[in-house]
């Protein structure tokens, strides 16, 4: 009996023991906590620089006519079937909010819009995490060049400037559309910094900063309000092609006499 109580009694303090190294924190060690966005961040960073250093073809779903200025003005003023195609690739992800809550978004390119749409159940999703999103869609499909942020690319010493830049950042020529809406998309800008003067000195002091360019992200609601199928527009009666044997009438005069004598022929056969 008293061997299983030493028995006991040593499993006991190799339990305590195990949790105290565990769970106590000596004071001259550093805690290092786990940060959910921070780790979601730097993964889809480094997948985004490997993505510029592949030799690839890395917008192979992006079609020429959106490189052309001229093309793509025209060819985004009506609804088109490059732009259907771009709502259809959805990205569902989880990203997480700056406390490590995780939120989910479901996200896709808006070509009319020329920025990143997305869905979600929260009102505010900081923009790093959702420029983190971003840079996985356009890994996965394949249109690195909807991704323009500029201080991304100097950040991380990226040669590269995406040719998109010219098309969509238009400022000068009138951007209204048959649409009724802005074509090319309001990029956000870091302002400079305003001069600051010296009093008693003729000459200012100007603190000079490079102005970037961010990605565009556009809130639609939240997730219930998002549907995943995707019904045709309803054709109209007047531009369906249903033809009946009465259509003759109306494209040409035709009196009562020559009406039934053309409906005793048409009876006539059915006979």
């Amino acid at each position: 009996m008293n061997v299983f109580a030493y028995l006991y009694f040593f499993l006991c303090k190799i339990f305590e023991y195990t949790m105290n190294v565990l769970f106590t924190v000596r004071e001259d060690e550093t805690l290092i906590t786990y940060d959910p966005l921070t780790y979601y961040i730097n993964k889809n960073i480094g997948e985004m620089v490997q993505l510029y250093e592949s030799e690839k073809n890395t917008n192979s779903n992006i079609c020429d006519k959106i490189y052309d200025k001229e093309q793509f003005k025209d060819y985004i003023k009506n609804e088109n079937e490059e732009e259907r195609k771009w709502k259809t690739r959805i990205l569902f992800e989880t990203v997480y909010r700056e406390d490590g809550t995780p939120t989910s978004i479901i996200m896709f390119y808006d070509l009319y819009k020329q920025g990143f749409t997305y869905y979600a159940d929260d009102s505010f999703v900081s923009y790093k995490a959702l420029n983190a999103a971003a840079m996985k869609y356009v890994n996965t499909f394949f249109c690195k060049d909807f991704f323009i942020d500029t201080h991304f690319m100097e950040t991380h010493c990226l040669d590269y400037k995406s040719p998109l830049l010219q098309i969509f950042n238009e400022k000068d020529e009138k951007k209204k559309t048959l649409r009724g809406s802005h074509l090319f998309a309001q990029f956000k800008r870091n302002k400079p910094n305003k001069p600051n003067e010296v009093s008693g000195d003729t000459n200012k002091k100007t603190s000079t900063s490079t102005e970037f360019i961010k990605n565009k992200f556009i809130h639609l609601g939240k997730l219930h309000n998002f549907s995943f199928l995707k019904t045709p527009p309803k054709e109209s009666s007047d531009t369906m092609n249903l033809k009946t044997s009465y259509d003759e009438m109306f494209h040409q005069p035709l009196s009562y006499k020559d009406f039934k004598q053309k409906q005793k022929q048409q009876q006539g056969t059915y006979l």
